[in-house]
């Protein structure tokens, strides 16, 4: 039961935020930029489902355009 759990606690510890800050790399620079871009540009049906998939980083990938259509509403009538 201990092997187990310091296998669980050197996944969750060390392997677990090794790949985040990866991922977070990849995203922001690297090839998973290049898919998420390419993705984005491409409106066929047929990608629909990636498209679903990645909605919610397919809205972070261009901040300056997330930021100027952002809902004047929302910011609590301060200007």
């Amino acid at each position: 039961l201990a092997a187990l759990g310091v296998t669980v606690a050197y996944w969750w510890y060390v392997l677990v935020p090794g790949a985040r800050v990866n991922l977070a790399a990849n995203k922001r620079s690297g090839r998973l930029r290049e898919y998420l871009v390419e993705l984005r540009a491409d409106n066929s049906p047929g990608r629909a489902a990636e498209r679903w998939f990645y909605s919610s980083w397919l809205g972070r990938i261009d901040p300056e355009t997330a930021f100027l259509l952002r809902d004047e509403g929302a910011e609590g009538g301060r200007r």
